[in-house]
Parts: C-alpha cells; structure tokens; sequence
C-alpha cells in the first residue's frame, strides 16, 4: 500500500510540470503575436532598422500608386497591375499597406502597433504628395502648343484631377467609397495574414483593388463623380479641400470601408487552430 500511494505521487508530481511547460508555450506564442504586431516601445522601434526600411518603401510603393493613378487616369486594370508590381517590389519589405486605410485597419485589429501606424501614414502621405509634385514639375516644363497645332486641337497637357464632389448626392458618393474599400480591405486583409506566398499575396491585392474599383468606379460615375479609396491618393488627385463633407467622402469613407473588410475578413475567414 506504502509504494501504491508513492507511485501516485510521482504521478501527480510528473503531471503538474506539463502543466507548467503548455502555459509557458502559450506565453511564448502571445509574446511572438504582440512582437509581431509592433508593439514596442518607441526608442525600440525607432532604433531598429527594419522599420525606417519599411517606412522607406511605404514612400516609395505609395509614390508608384499615385503616379499610376495620376498618369493612367485611374483605369482600374493599369492600378491592378502597380499594386501587383509594387506588393512584389516590397512586400517583405513592409507588407506593402501603400494606403491609409490599410493600416489604420491593420492597427485597430492589433495586426501593428502605433509606432508604425503613425509612420507609415506619414510616409504614405508624402510619397502621395512627392507623386503629385514630380509629375508637375514635368508638367509645368512642356513647351507651349503652337498656333498650328492649336488651331488643329491640340491642347496642353494637364494632370488627372478628381472630378468636383456633386452637391446633394455625398451621401451616395461615400457609400461608393465605403462598398469599394470595404472589397479591397478584405483582399488587403487576406494577403497580408495568409501564407499566400509573394506571387499569391501580390495577384491578392492587386485583384482585389481591381474589383473595387470596378464597383466603386461604376457606382460614383452614375453622380458624375471620382472614386478614389485611397486617403493618400485623393491629395495626389487634388480631391480633398478643407470641407467637411469632402473630407467625410474621401477620407471617412475609405476607413470604415477598410474597417468593415477587415473585421469581414476576421470573421469569414478566421485561422485554424
């Protein structure tokens, strides 16, 4: 009886450390979530490396977009194939947001943290911006058409610009923002948490801003307005102005659009344990 009762204690002994080692394992893996969501302290995160890596190809992949939008008029299936190109270029780099409502929604859903929240909405804006000044400056610098030319029609060449808000159907104008980013934060959302591989995140994206420009496109042109679904880009394309109902369209609009795709996603497509 005396060794029953001691092999039983060595049994509930041996037990309890498993116990122990499966709560340290799930320690582990919550440290590596948060680390990977970019939690850190701000003298951490600003000293590594990686970051100012990722906040330079935010600039840069953003700059490619804007320019695209700019130069190709906003034709959906050119802005397809930059954000393929551009999710290649840097996606390892720094998940490729190029657009604010991206990362806000990455953010909000602990996917980063608020240093490189803040960092990549700053770099977003300004290469959307630094697009707009380049390709003005070349603008700007093109010889005058001649009274020949003139007289056959030729015309200056001049920027893409947003078409002017119309007066009376906002309403329909930020529901089309909020119907086409809502597609492409979802397509957003799956590239950047599922192991799709370079090729699959890239095609993602890119598939999913062409099918929200599609729909958002078509439903703003019946008011004979732009859609945009892009924060950054509506400064490359001059449609923001210090005016609430402007800025509620194209800059309101595009998040909760990117909120509910990312919260849509979330919940559709949760990972398997």
């Amino acid at each position: 009886m005396a060794t029953k009762a001691t092999t039983t204690k060595k049994k509930t002994t041996a037990s309890k450390p498993k116990a122990v080692v499966s709560t340290k394992t799930s320690t582990v893996s919550a440290a590596a979530v948060v680390a990977n969501a970019d939690s850190k302290s701000f003298v951490t995160a600003v000293n590594d490396l990686s970051l100012w890596r990722a906040l330079g190809f935010e600039l840069l992949g953003t700059f490619l977009l804007a320019g695209t939008v700019i130069i190709t008029q906003e034709t959906p299936l050119y802005v397809m194939f930059a954000v393929v190109g551009i999710v290649l270029l840097g996606g390892a780099i720094s998940g490729a947001h190029i657009n604010p409502i991206v990362t806000i929604s990455a953010w909000v859903t602990r996917r980063i943290g608020w240093v490189r929240l803040v960092g990549y909405l700053l770099a977003q804006v300004v290469g959307a911006l630094l697009a707009l000044v380049v390709l003005n400056a070349f603008i700007s610098h093109v010889p005058a058409a001649t009274s020949s030319a003139t007289s056959l029609g030729a015309t200056a060449p001049t920027l893409f610009k947003a078409a002017a808000l119309p007066k009376g159907h906002e309403w329909a104008v930020f529901f089309s923002e909020v119907l086409g980013a809502t597609i492409l934060a979802f397509a957003a959302a799956h590239g950047l948490r599922q192991k799709l591989g370079k090729f699959g995140q890239a095609f993602t994206y890119g598939g999913g801003m062409l099918l929200a420009l599609l729909f958002a496109y078509t439903t703003a042109s019946y008011f004979s307005a732009t859609a945009i679904l892009n924060p950054a880009v509506a400064m490359s394309v001059q449609a923001l102005s210090w005016n609430w109902s402007v800025l509620g369209v194209y800059v309101l609009g595009p998040i909760v659009g990117g909120l509910v795709g990312f919260y849509l996603h979330q919940l559709l497509c949760a990972d398997k344990k």
